[in-house]
């Protein structure tokens, strides 16, 4: 049997990049006049909150900390979401100040209020391809010492 190599893509372009540290960052737009930010990043040169055209790309720094997460039991209606069911679901409020909706990784010991990192991850596979989404998971950095266990 022929080994097929899949190729990963991204469920949507301009999501986010990998940057020199290796770590993913979301893009995004800040409003040069009034210091809105908007995620995703915006295509048009329009500020929705302000209405001038001065807006420039950014990136997030990909951390933050967890606002609100739930558990999704049923698959949402429609049919475009094509990935695994449950899952975590959650507002998280980057380090920038703009809060976003967005996946978290699932782990029953996340909570609200917790510190989380972005990570690039398969949602699901479409033919020889590998569709990646962004998620959140717990800060590695904070959660040294903690056991699987949860101790």
């Amino acid at each position: 049997m022929a080994n097929i190599e899949r190729k990963a893509i991204p469920i949507m372009d301009g999501l986010w990049q990998m940057e020199a540290d290796d770590n993913p960052h979301l893009m995004g737009s800040r409003c040069r006049a009034c210091g809105e930010m908007f995620f995703p990043r915006k295509t048009l040169n329009f500020c929705m909150h302000c209405h001038k055209e001065s807006l420039e790309e950014i990136l997030f720094s990909g951390k933050g900390r967890v606002l609100m997460l739930t558990k999704v039991e049923r698959q949402p209606a429609g049919g475009f979401y094509k990935g695994e069911v449950p899952y975590t679901y959650g507002i998280v409020q980057l380090d920038e100040g703009i809060n976003i909706f967005s996946q978290l990784v699932d782990d029953s010991t996340l909570s609200a209020d917790e510190r989380v990192e972005m990570v690039v991850v398969k949602l699901y596979e479409e033919d020889e391809h590998d569709v990646m989404t962004f998620k959140f998971k717990a800060d590695s950095t904070l959660r040294e010492g903690v056991r699987d266990d949860g101790e």
